[in-house]
């Protein structure tokens, strides 16, 4: 280093004619080209299996949408037990559903109900007041 020849490779003429020859380049440009064509097939393949419109996407989708109807009803139950406590009947216990949980009071009469969430095919139902687990489709 007290030299000061410590760069001297960068700039020693021999090394500057091996960068010349056109056979490295030829070189780097294929192995540059192949690093394109595997990196863009990665980057493809990757979007196939990720993308919104993808089938698994869809199906996680669709289980996440079951799930949530599931556990919507679920917690709209204690509500319409309270508002047949209180009145006698479960006519009349929409006003008491909250509207953040998307949950519909299809049918109701003094002594049973039929609640619905979800939409299109991942539309649950659950009869009550007997039936703790919601069932798939409208009621």
């Amino acid at each position: 280093m007290a030299n000061g020849n410590h760069f001297d490779f960068l700039f020693n003429p021999a090394f500057e004619e091996a960068d010349i020859c056109p056979v490295g380049r030829l070189f780097g440009y294929v192995f540059m080209l192949a690093a394109l064509a595997v990196g863009g097939y990665l980057v493809l393949k990757a979007a196939q299996d990720t993308a919104p419109v993808s089938a698994n996407q869809q199906q996680m989708q669709d289980d996440a949408s079951q799930v949530a109807a599931a556990v919507n009803l679920q917690q709209v139950t204690p509500a319409m037990e309270a508002w047949f406590n209180a009145t006698g009947t479960y006519v009349g216990a929409q006003s008491q559903l909250p509207p953040s949980f998307g949950v519909t009071l299809v049918r109701a009469d003094k002594f049973s109900y039929c609640l619905q969430a979800g939409s299109g095919a991942n539309v649950q139902h659950m009869n009550g007041p007997n039936e703790n687990a919601p069932v798939a489709g409208p009621c």
